[in-house]
């Protein structure tokens, strides 16, 4: 809402339900909207997603942040989506600003940047697998 005030006229929030996507299926409308947009925000997050009771069976998303959840989910094999984004938005050279809450700290964001550092991109790739 606050881009919008600012003047920015095509803004949308993913899981918005006044300006986000539409009942249907997500990944699709996410990556027909980044194809559309020059920049992309991505929340770095102490805990991106997953519930408790699925710990054993998400790959332990709850007990992760949204960078250790990208690394472990390459080292499993598991496609993470916001992986497979912010790779198609590197791909298409969009600009990417990453944001994260400010009681973390620099060094905290630092930690996770680290996270990401040994993990590679494909020019011009599609597949759902990114990261090696």
């Amino acid at each position: 809402m606050e881009l919008k005030h600012l003047g920015y006229d095509n803004v949308f929030f993913d899981l918005d339900t006044e300006t986000g996507f539409g009942a249907g299926r997500f990944q699709p409308q996410l990556e027909d909207a980044l194809e559309q947009c020059d920049v992309v925000i991505v929340l770095i997050t102490d805990a991106p997603s997953g519930t408790l009771a699925r710990v054993d069976s998400d790959g332990g998303r709850f007990n992760m942040t949204s960078t250790e959840t990208m690394k472990e989910y390459a080292r499993l094999g598991r496609v993470d989506y916001c992986a497979v984004e912010i790779e198609r938005a590197i791909v298409a050279d969009k600009i990417i600003i990453p944001v994260y809450e400010s009681k973390h700290g620099r060094s905290w964001m630092g930690e996770q940047m680290t996270h990401l550092k040994h993990l590679t991109i494909r020019e011009g790739s599609t597949h759902p697998h990114i990261w090696k």
